[in-house]
């Protein structure tokens, strides 16, 4: 890991999640051994570096990340060889991915709540019965921001992980 978070330090860095939610979706990952992890908002492919580093360091699953913007994705990824087979970026809308049996979703896309509520009625279903997810940017709703709002009205019952960029942790899994 070592040697990873070094060569990571090295690229531009992004507004995605901070550095300790990326180790904390990094421990799960590694934790759970997920085959279907999907990201929704790629930006420039940062954390989905950091999720695609545990899969590799399971040495099984496979990660799909999206986003509806060209931020040269594919050019971060190419830094990394080793995790290229563990990794497909798709140009799109997450609410537009067709990917079922999902282990692991970290939403962190377009923030107003008409797409996160877009996001949960298309892959929700889709989730496997101990499926995790987290929502990014769940510290506060504005103008620009409804992930609260969107899980709210999806009544989903999650808990707060504090810290810089709050997220909301959600497990599918039934007692």
């Amino acid at each position: 890991m070592l040697e990873f978070k070094e060569k990571i330090d090295s690229l531009p860095q992004d507004n995605s999640a901070h550095e300790g939610q990326k180790l904390i979706m990094y421990a799960f990952i590694r934790s759970m051994k997920p085959e279907k992890v999907v990201e929704i908002g790629t930006h420039i492919g940062v954390t989905a570096l950091y999720l695609a580093h545990a899969l590799y360091d399971n040495k099984k699953g496979h990660l799909w990340t999206c986003d509806p913007v060209d931020y040269k994705q594919q050019e971060t990824f190419n830094k990394f060889p080793e995790l290229k087979n563990y990794i497909t970026y798709e140009k799109k809308k997450g609410q537009d991915l067709e990917i079922d049996d999902i282990d692991f979703l970290f939403v962190d896309g377009y923030h107003e709540k008409q797409y996160v509520c877009a996001e949960i009625k298309a892959l929700f279903p889709q989730l496997t019965k101990e499926a995790i997810v987290f929502f990014h940017d769940a510290g506060g709703d504005n103008n620009y921001v409804g992930v609260n709002a969107a899980i709210k009205e999806a009544g989903i019952k999650t808990i707060m992980i504090p810290g810089e960029g709050k997220m909301r942790l959600y497990s599918n899994y039934e007692n």
